[in-house]
């Protein structure tokens, strides 16, 4: 095998020269003092972590620039990372935001961005590693053991999944974007190399992958076994799931919701314990008496809003982002899109009571009581004025709202459906994107059917589901759609 063919891909800022920096400031590590290409290795994998987040416009980059890296997975691929990041900031490299947290929950990250002196950081440079041991460790922390085995059925998946590389060659939502373009060209050029699957959770438990990686209308082309694949994505999944919050029966007497419930505000529990409450009492959610649990239906019609959000989200005749762009353009004089609209509802969701907002107003004139519930699951829950997030009491976590209902979508798509799926028809083949599932059109029905007995047994109403199709996949439908009327 050629040993240049395997390789990770660092990205550096063009104006850096790794070597003329090592060599005119003496860097006082503790490993690999005798080994100057491993150190300037794990300089460049360091500083990589800056470049890809500005590359990608990552979520973890704050209003501020700084590029919020979680220590633990620097520690995971470089012991004594530390050292090589004071060394940065004392070159005036990088600045660091030394705002971060170590409070029970989950802590808050230190920032990191390039120093202003290094002038307009939009260029940047290849740097590739070879070396076999930081690639092996790198390997051995983007896949760990107890994941794959805990989704095997997904995993032994991955061998068999391509992209053709002549399908993706124009990628023409990057024609202005080289980088862009050449990291995608990477990722999908790896997707069939065991040395590269990639396979680990986030705090929501959802399933990163090297697919997920991949822009999305480039995954239109994968292909399992030389077979075209489609995406089966839950319709409005993050609002389905939190209809849960309006179902005291189900919080009650389904325990692993009822866990995540408590996971999401670890405050909900100890409210529960202040008003000297059972701990399997939800009624706080509904903020005050006028809703308690077992003493009312929720959508027995007595709250208007909150029956009309359901019918939003279940009935297969009505889209909830669809009619929330009519409602704000018609209010705010706005133009938004179905997926502006999508965009700005999970913003006012994920953000606290006390955040306002045009669009926030318009949902608590509209959907008052909807509104109260979400509030009341966020309580404590707030920004400061530099607008990072914090909770009283020394309690930093992400939104309660998104982290209650981005877990119960993993729970519900990786331990619920997929491996029924995989159970009944082994010979499936399946990959997932978040609320979405990727197979080949042959069990495209059996699926939608899993999905729907599903969530009608665990949350006792039906999930919508959307199919996308590669464009190939499409002209094949329309052909047969269009034989078939002829007939």
């Amino acid at each position: 095998m050629n040993p240049f063919s395997r390789k990770y891909t660092a990205y550096i800022p063009s104006n850096i020269n790794l070597d003329k920096l090592l060599q005119g400031v003496e860097f006082k590590t503790n490993t690999y003092r005798n080994s100057p290409e491993k150190i300037r290795d794990r300089a460049a994998f360091l500083l990589s972590q800056i470049s890809m987040a500005q590359i990608n416009e990552d979520r973890h980059i704050d209003e501020n620039g700084y590029t919020r890296l979680s220590s633990t997975i620097l520690q995971n691929n470089i012991k004594n990372y530390k050292q090589y990041m004071d060394y940065f900031k004392y070159n005036r490299i990088i600045e660091v935001d030394n705002s971060y947290s170590n409070f029970e929950g989950r802590e808050k990250c230190k920032g990191y961005k390039y120093h202003s002196g290094l002038g307009d950081v939009l260029q940047y440079s290849e740097y590739h590693i070879y070396d076999t041991g930081f690639l092996n460790s790198y390997n051995k922390h983007n896949r760990p053991r107890r994941i794959i085995n805990q989704y095997d059925y997904l995993y032994k998946w991955f061998k068999e999944i391509e992209i053709p590389l002549d399908n993706v060659r124009h990628m023409h939502f990057y024609r202005n974007r080289a980088l862009k373009y050449q990291q995608q060209r990477n990722l999908v050029n790896r997707i069939s190399d065991p040395y590269y699957f990639k396979m680990r959770q986030g705090r929501t438990n959802r399933l990163f992958t090297h697919i997920t990686e991949i822009n999305k209308k480039a995954r239109k082309e994968i292909r399992i076994g030389g077979m075209e694949t489609i995406e089966i994505d839950l319709k409005s999944s993050i609002p389905f799931f939190s209809l849960l919050l309006f179902d005291n029966d189900t919080l009650v007497q389904n325990e692993t919701i009822s866990r995540i419930l408590r996971e999401s505000n670890k405050f909900i529990l100890d409210d529960i314990e202040d008003n000297g409450e059972g701990i399997d009492r939800f009624s706080y959610l509904f903020s005050g008496s006028y809703i308690m649990l077992g003493e009312y239906d929720l959508f027995d019609g007595s709250y208007p809003d909150i029956n009309d959000y359901q019918d939003m989200i279940i009935s297969p005749h009505r889209d909830l982002y669809r009619e929330l762009s009519q409602g704000w353009n018609r209010s705010l004089q706005t133009n938004y899109t179905r997926d502006d609209a999508k965009k700005q509802l999970m913003k006012v969701l994920n953000s606290p009571s006390s955040r306002a907002s045009r669009e926030r107003n318009y949902l608590d004139e509209t959907y008052p009581n909807v509104m109260k519930v979400f509030d009341r699951l966020n309580h404590r829950y707030y920004f400061t004025k530099t607008g990072r997030t914090k909770r009283k009491l020394h309690y930093n976590v992400d939104c309660p709202f998104a982290y209650f209902s981005q877990k119960l979508e993993s729970y519900f798509i990786l331990d619920v459906v997929c491996k029924r799926i995989s159970e009944e028809y082994p010979e499936c083949p399946l990959y997932t994107i978040h609320d979405g599932i990727g197979t080949i059109p042959d069990f495209e029905t059996e699926i939608k059917e899993i999905i729907s007995e599903e969530s009608i047994r665990l949350f006792g109403k039906s999930v919508l589901t959307d199919t996308k199709r590669n464009r190939s996949s499409l002209i094949h439908r329309r052909k047969t759609l269009a034989l078939a009327a002829a007939n």
